[in-house]
């Protein structure tokens, strides 16, 4: 057979390989790794530190081919530390500490994101969502510009209040995808509205802790130290950041999208009915779901009045709208689940690195710039830079615990860094879910993700790090 270029090997490849693309790849992780363990590991490690450092590279590998999904990755790291960490050759003799390992599904930040789950769910399932995207387009008006950054500041408000990124950008891209369809197709502002929802609801998670999951991890390693972090301080660094990227997003956005009509076509239906078309009951569970969101968030900003941990006050929401019948049996199977799997996973990878010393002895292998700002700078660089390629979760999984090690006198500003750091990768489609469903649409080329992508990559560290380093002091 004769090849003549990379496209026919690729096609021959596909033809003739007998396994297929995910099993490929999960062999490729497994090889490379079985090579780095019994050849490029240094002598000196403890077992424990070595079984540590082949899970890692496993689940880095894992994360970053897609071999499997992201959850399932999280489930082999728990299982894998059950059976394997404390010996790698005896699945017998399985971990003494492996209640702990595994109980990371019920540590405080699962159940502080579940609050922040139940809310958004509540929200979505009496319509609320598309009621405030209605309000809300009657302020906006039909010029490009000014619908685009209302349409952003929306965006990141609903991400800000705990609707997942992902759920905030399916929504707005479904109320939106019939306006673009009404537009010349050649018309820059769809991409610049379609690139807006996107990169707002990832800035929309550094808002507040229940934003994005990553949030409430940075929180738990503060308060292993023994640091606490109040929802009200961290909106205190997170709004005025998730703020300005959303304006300089529009910004970059606006300038370099420029549309061909001063106004756009209105938009007649957002699936949402009148307020006098509600039934009772929809009415009533509506007013629940207000009620009950007004009071977990006065909980959320007062923990250091009240000394009610956020986690704790996540159970407001849980119990008032299941106990109300808003939330029904049927209704839980929506809850993000796998997201809490990869949370819970990620928790468990950073425990088996710092408890089994290959933190520490990492610590003695790598030198950090004396300077506190530029030490947290470069963590925040990197942060940002591995979120673009794998998930931003798992990223912080690996890079909090690591940074903690090695600045241990500096916890809460690495952490938060890290956290923040982690909300704006977004330089390609698989990046975050918002990127992907932005361009599933059709509307939108991986190249589009570039600018703003890169501008974030080079200038968003430093102004995450001077942010919170005016706070900090």
């Amino acid at each position: 057979m004769h090849f003549d270029g990379p496209r026919h090997f690729e096609d021959f490849i596909r033809e003739k390989w007998p396994l297929g693309e995910k099993v490929s790849l999960f062999l490729l992780v497994v090889a490379i790794t079985t090579v780095v363990r019994l050849f490029f590991l240094p002598d000196d490690m403890a077992e424990p530190c070595r079984n540590a450092a082949v899970l890692i590279m496993l689940a880095v590998g894992f994360w970053l081919t897609d071999a499997m999904p992201p959850f399932a990755v999280s489930m082999f790291v728990i299982g894998y530390t059950v059976y394997f960490l404390h010996d790698a050759r005896a699945v017998r003799n399985i971990n003494p500490d492996w209640e702990r390992y595994a109980g990371t599904w019920s540590s405080p930040v699962i159940w502080m994101m579940m609050g922040g789950f139940f809310i958004s769910l509540g929200i979505q399932i009496t319509s609320l969502d598309k009621s405030i995207a209605n309000f809300a387009l009657r302020m906006f008006g039909t010029k490009p510009t000014k619908l685009l950054l209302g349409i952003m500041l929306l965006t990141m408000l609903l991400s800000m209040l705990g609707v997942s990124n992902t759920a905030t950008a399916a929504m707005m891209v479904a109320i939106f995808t019939p306006l673009a369809k009404k537009m010349d197709k050649k018309d820059p502002f769809i991409k610049s509205l379609f690139l807006g929802i996107a990169i707002a609801a990832s800035f929309g998670g550094m808002g507040t802790i229940i934003g994005s999951p990553i949030n409430a991890m940075a929180i738990d390693a503060a308060a292993k130290k023994g640091i606490n972090i109040s929802f009200l301080s961290w909106m205190e660094m997170g709004t005025p950041l998730a703020l300005g990227f959303t304006i300089l997003g529009w910004l970059l956005l606006h300038f370099r999208y420029k549309p061909m009509q001063d106004q756009v076509p209105p938009l007649e239906d957002v699936n949402s009915k009148p307020h006098h078309e509600y039934t009772y009951s929809e009415m009533k569970d509506r007013w629940i779901v207000g009620i009950t969101f007004v009071i977990t968030l006065i909980l959320w900003l007062t923990t250091s009045v009240t000394n009610i941990p956020v986690a704790a006050v996540s159970f407001v929401p849980m119990m008032m709208l299941t106990l109300t019948g808003v939330i029904q049996q049927k209704d839980i199977r929506l809850i993000s689940w796998d997201t809490l799997l990869l949370v819970a996973g990620g928790l468990t990878l950073g425990m088996a690195a710092q408890e089994t010393g290959l933190l520490n002895y990492m610590t003695k292998h790598i030198s950090l710039p004396q300077e506190k700002f530029t030490a947290v700078l470069l963590f925040s660089y990197l942060t940002v830079f591995i979120s673009n390629f794998m998930s931003s979760t798992a990223a912080a999984s690996i890079l909090i615990p690591l940074a903690n090690t090695l600045m241990p006198h500096d916890v809460e500003f690495v952490s938060i860094a890290i956290g923040f750091s982690c909300s704006i990768g977004i330089l390609l489609p698989i990046s975050t879910p918002p990127n992907a469903i932005a361009l599933s649409t059709g509307f939108l080329a991986q190249r589009d993700f570039r600018l703003p992508g890169l501008c974030l990559l080079f200038f968003g560290p430093i102004a995450i790090c001077y942010t919170i380093f005016w706070w900090v002091q």
